[in-house]
């Protein structure tokens, strides 16, 4: 199903504000997506943007569960 204009928009005000966090992945995550989604509304891009965003997303998570699995192992000892 295609993503209306307005749902992009509300979507890039929400990025913005991630944009202003005090976590760097947070904010790197909103920009990458904040670029994406430009790209996909016609402003200038590439392809890869869009690749690099979805691959930072991915390799975000993996650190993220990684990172939460250490801590209960911790937290079980």
């Amino acid at each position: 199903m295609p993503v209306r204009r307005s749902e992009l928009e509300a979507l890039l005000h929400l990025l913005e504000f991630a944009e202003g966090s005090s976590h760097k992945p947070v904010r790197l995550f909103a920009d990458y997506l904040a670029g994406d989604i430009a790209q996909r509304r016609g402003e200038p891009g590439s392809v890869n943007e869009h690749r690099r965003a979805l691959a930072y997303a991915i390799k975000t998570k993996e650190r993220t569960e990684r990172a939460e699995r250490r801590q209960q192992e911790c937290d079980g000892k």
